[in-house]
Parts: C-alpha cells; sequence; structure tokens
C-alpha cells in the first residue's frame, strides 16, 4: 500500500505561508545615510536660527556659559589655552597630511585619496557655514585672542572630528585584528578628543556654545557617518598594496 504524506498544514504554518514577505531592514550603509540627512537637517535648521537671533538660541548660550563660566581657574584657563589650540587650523592639517601618507604608504593610495576628499569636503563645508552665517564672537567673555574668521560653527571641534576621530575609525577598520581593548581605546578616544576640544572653546569664550552644537550636528550627525559610509564603499574594497610591507 502507497502511503501519501499529509498535506495539511497546521493553521499556524499556513499563516506563515500566506504572509507577504518582509522587506529587509535597513543595512547599516543606508542607516549612515540617513543619520547624516538628518545631521545636515538639523544643522541648517540651528544656523538658520542663529541667523534670525532666535531666542531660542540666546537662552541657550547663557544657560551653558552659566554652567561653564564659574569653573574657570588661572591654572584652568593656562592648560587649556594650550590645549586648544591642539585642533587649530595648522596642526588639524598637518596631522591629516601624515595619516594620509600613513594611509598612502602602508594601505592603498585610494584609501589615502578617500580618506582626503572627505576631509576636505568637510572642511570646505564648515567654511562655506561661516561665510554664510557669519556670526560674531563672543566679545568681551574671550579668554584668548579669537581667530579671524567668523564663529559658527566651531572649526576646531569639527576638525577634532573630521580628522581625528574619522582617522581613528580608519585605523580599526584597516586593522581587523586589532585587540577588543584596542578598539574600545580607539573609540573612546574618537568620542573624547572632540568632547574636550569643544569645552575649551566654551571655557575659553572663543565660541558661543551652540556654535559648538553646530559643530557636533555637521560634525558628528552628519560629516561622520557620511565620511565613514564613503569609506566603507569607496575604500574598503581596495587591495591592501603594501601587504605584507
Amino acid at each position: 500500500m502507497t502511503h501519501h504524506r499529509a498535506t495539511n498544514q497546521s493553521p499556524r504554518h499556513a499563516r506563515h505561508a500566506d504572509a507577504p514577505p518582509q522587506p529587509p531592514a535597513p543595512s547599516a550603509g543606508r542607516w549612515r545615510l540617513i543619520v547624516g540627512g538628518v545631521g545636515i537637517a538639523a544643522f541648517i535648521a540651528l544656523a538658520a536660527a542663529v541667523m534670525i537671533g532666535a531666542p531660542a538660541v540666546d537662552a541657550c548660550d547663557a544657560w551653558i556659559q552659566s554652567v561653564v563660566f564659574p569653573l574657570r581657574a588661572d591654572g584652568i584657563t593656562t592648560v587649556l589655552a594650550v590645549a586648544t589650540d591642539l585642533s587649530d587650523t595648522l596642526v588639524s592639517v598637518v596631522v591629516a597630511a601624515a595619516f594620509v601618507g600613513y594611509l598612502a604608504l602602508r594601505i592603498s593610495k585610494r584609501s589615502a585619496f578617500v580618506y582626503a576628499s572627505c576631509v576636505i569636503a568637510g572642511e570646505a563645508s564648515v567654511a562655506l557655514a561661516k561665510l554664510v552665517v557669519s556670526r560674531t564672537r563672543p566679545i568681551g567673555m574671550n579668554l584668548i585672542e579669537f581667530p579671524s574668521d567668523a564663529s559658527f560653527p566651531s572649526g576646531h571641534t569639527f576638525a577634532a572630528i573630521a580628522i581625528v576621530s574619522f582617522a581613528l575609525f580608519v585605523l580599526m577598520r584597516t586593522h581587523p585584528k586589532m585587540p577588543a581593548a584596542g578598539k574600545v581605546l580607539l573609540g573612546a578616544i574618537a568620542v573624547a578628543w572632540p568632547v574636550f576640544i569643544a569645552f575649551t572653546r566654551i571655557y575659553l569664550a572663543a565660541h558661543w556654545p551652540t556654535d559648538i552644537i553646530g559643530s557636533f550636528l555637521i560634525g558628528g550627525l552628519a560629516y561622520f557617518p557620511l565620511a565613514t559610509y564613503a569609506w566603507t564603499r569607496l575604500a574598503e574594497d581596495a587591495p591592501r598594496e603594501h601587504e605584507g610591507a
């Protein structure tokens, strides 16, 4: 006698069979693009608020300054006045150029080109924003001499993200066998360094606090995810030209 296998499915299995296919979850690259777009929109909104002199901007600046300025002391001011220059234009250019050279010599010329292109595009965006917003710096509150350019957003804070934090990300991606402790350390530095530079700029009153917020929006929320997206798409497929060197 021939035995026929039962074809009846349980209601639960039938429901699963009849259910429409679920759309795939957004990839990491897509999330980077989404977050980057949100960062750009948020930055533009804040820049517009600064340009029209929105009361909320003034209130935010006054509140943050009321928290930070009481911390001022001669010894702290001396240290932070030196530390803040570690993210000025000259130092940032030297650091970026050195890292580009490292990538070209040890990883690949394409990776060096992608990193340099991202940094240049980011810095150009900040320079354009400074020209458009043209915000005056907090005159009379400053403990150091002002740079000659406009206040919004903070170039020092943005450089800390665009050059240093991005470079640390690239180091972790190009050294997949790095111990977990090393990756945790580099990740912590990538976060802590921009925060520290941001604090020095507010403490020294080289910027309004909302200038710093603007830098984190365009740097941390917009530039960083977009730059890391560009890196993963354009640089990581490149062969390591100096493998084993």
